[in-house]
């Protein structure tokens, strides 16, 4: 039997991106049959940015800003009941 593979999200810093501010935009990543495709999180027309020293790199999120931090968090969910409903409608590619 075939195994089934599934997406997997994360949200991530782009270090690889700084800004003429030295911040680095915010992403959500999205992983399949390994290959990963970025989305840069915009929040009112803005880009969400943030500096190295206020990211948490394994929780992918804000140190200490709770407003923005459930801005991820509601972008994670709309992303995973995206994610969900193509599983139910038997999406394999």
């Amino acid at each position: 039997m075939a195994k089934i593979l599934k997406p997997t999200i994360k949200i991530v810093l782009l270090k690889h991106k700084t800004l003429s501010n030295g911040e680095h935009p915010a992403a959500l990543r999205v992983t399949f049959n390994r290959k990963s495709k970025y989305y840069v999180l915009k929040a009112e027309q803005k880009t969400i940015t943030c500096t190295l020293e206020k990211w948490n790199e394994g929780l992918g999120r804000f140190n200490r800003n709770k407003e923005l931090n459930t801005f991820l968090n509601q972008y994670e969910l709309k992303a995973l009941e995206v994610v969900r409903e193509l599983e139910r409608s038997d999406f394999t590619h």
